[in-house]
């Protein structure tokens, strides 16, 4: 009788035939392809579909009806409805929450696993020179010494503060400059983690220009999740990301991620967007559908590095251009014979939102995400580097992360912003970057918090996701 596209167990029927029915208010509710989109921003259960006959039950609740009320009107659609079917399906919905009965409520569940991630930043030295780059060029690099410290603490107090697994994610400068000194840590890691008795998981983000087939086989060996940078095809991408001698870097880089694929490594395309390439994205997305590269993205960012360079992005400008290739991925959606792009990006596509679940935060900053610099120190972000927080000494590099964090002790973005507060988004894009909310109105930032940008195009991307359900089913 009713398509119901969802991921959750069919659940036995506990709502009262007698009790009326009342739906939550912060629902947003769009039709794609002859279904019913119904998105609770609150909710941990993502978007959900309804087909016409299930959107007809949907529409019948109004703080009036019961059950019983509903099921009379269901009959005039379909005379062969039971209760039974309007008690399941109005306990999905409470389920979900999207409708409560009085005295009910909902609550959103939490995650199944907490994960510990750092991002190891394993050298300062690169190979390009990216125009918009955070790190100071210079030849320091981790010694083996420290990067078996580091994973040590991160194994150790991660387990003592009772994290499920711990995520070592290399990067730089160029990770892969220092190949030989990250292949000795995985091996520790992994003989470290057992001793300890937690699991460990292996990330990198490169710029894949110095990928080989042994360092393909090595990450597909040793099951990495890999992002590779990457910000336009050809010419887009090089006016950014170039050699240190100016030289042009796509071909290498296309090179690169073709010998991840030839190893069945899943990659994920990152691009920073700025002002002189946000133009060109439509033929970016044109050139991941056509690879099944999942893509994500992060929107330019000042940083003393780059703060020179005009670089920011004109928020109305990046959304005419953005508004363009969100329509034509939800056009592609339709023809492509892979749904790798879609079912992987959704949640990358767009900067610091998320629509699979509802949180608080955008990142796990100050609460499960740490740096761990080349001299051993701890900073909140790869951003803040320069500014250490402490030290692998500290007794428990934990407890470092969350007290000495500047979001310690503060309230969440969405609860402190005034913008926040009675937006329907705010846990969505949870007020974006952290950091940029911490320097706005500084002298260190002037970076947009491009809320107006997120309103625009959460809308854009639910219809994107809700068209992959219809076409996919997952």
């Amino acid at each position: 009788m009713w398509l119901w596209i969802y991921n959750m167990r069919i659940l036995e029927t506990k709502n009262q035939d007698n009790n009326v029915l009342h739906k939550y208010k912060d629902v947003y509710i769009d039709s794609v392809d002859g279904h019913q989109l119904v998105f609770k921003p609150t909710s941990d259960r993502g978007l959900i579909l309804l087909d016409a006959p299930s959107a007809f039950i949907y529409r019948s609740i109004n703080s009036k009806r019961t059950n019983q009320d509903i099921l009379r009107l269901a009959r005039n659609q379909d005379d062969q409805t039971t209760l039974e079917q309007i008690n399941q399906f109005i306990d999905k919905l409470q389920k979900v929450g999207l409708v409560y009965t009085k005295g009910s409520t909902y609550k959103r569940n939490q995650p199944m696993k907490r994960k510990l991630s750092a991002w190891f930043h394993v050298t300062n030295q690169c190979n390009l020179r990216c125009t918009y780059c955070h790190v100071s060029k210079t030849s320091e690099r981790m010694t083996d010494e420290i990067g078996k410290k580091a994973i040590y603490k991160m194994l150790s107090d991660g387990k003592k503060n009772h994290f499920d697994i711990v995520q070592i994610s290399f990067a730089g400068g160029e990770p892969l400059l220092e190949f030989n000194h990250i292949t000795r840590m995985v091996k520790y890691g992994k003989k470290a983690a057992k001793e300890v008795g937690i699991p460990i998981e292996f990330a990198m983000t490169t710029n894949g220009v110095l990928i080989t087939p042994k360092v393909a086989k090595f990450i597909k060996e040793n099951n990495f999740a890999v992002a590779v940078s990457l910000d336009g095809i050809g010419k887009y991408n090089d006016m950014q990301r170039m050699f240190v001698n100016g030289g042009p870097t796509f071909k290498y880089i296309e090179k690169g991620i073709k010998l991840l694929q030839d190893e069945n490594i899943s990659v994920h395309m990152l691009t920073t967007i700025t002002k002189h390439n946000v133009a060109h994205l439509p033929a970016l997305f044109e050139w991941c559908y056509k690879n099944n590269i999942a893509f994500g993205t992060n929107l330019f960012r000042d940083n003393p590095c780059a703060k020179d360079l005009e670089l920011t992005l004109n928020e109305d400008e990046a959304i005419v251009h953005l508004k363009k290739a969100f329509r034509q991925a939800y056009e592609k959606v339709l023809e492509v014979k892979d749904q790798t792009f879609f079912y992987k990006t959704m949640n990358t596509i767009l900067d610091r939102v998320q629509i699979s679940r509802a949180h608080d935060r955008a990142c796990g900053i100050g609460f499960s995400y740490m740096t761990i610099t080349h001299k051993g120190q701890i900073a909140s972000c790869p951003m803040t580097i320069s500014d250490p927080i402490g030290s692998l000494n500290d007794a428990d590099i934990v407890d470092t992360m969350v007290k000495k964090s500047f979001t310690y002790k503060q309230k969440e973005i969405i609860e402190i912003s005034n913008k926040c507060k009675t937006c329907k988004w705010k846990h969505i894009c949870c007020g974006g970057c952290p950091l940029a909310f911490h320097l706005q109105g500084s002298k260190e930032s002037n970076t947009p918090d491009y809320c107006k940008l997120y309103k625009t195009l959460i809308p854009y991307l639910l219809k994107i996701e809700a068209r992959r359900l219809i076409r996919w089913g997952w």
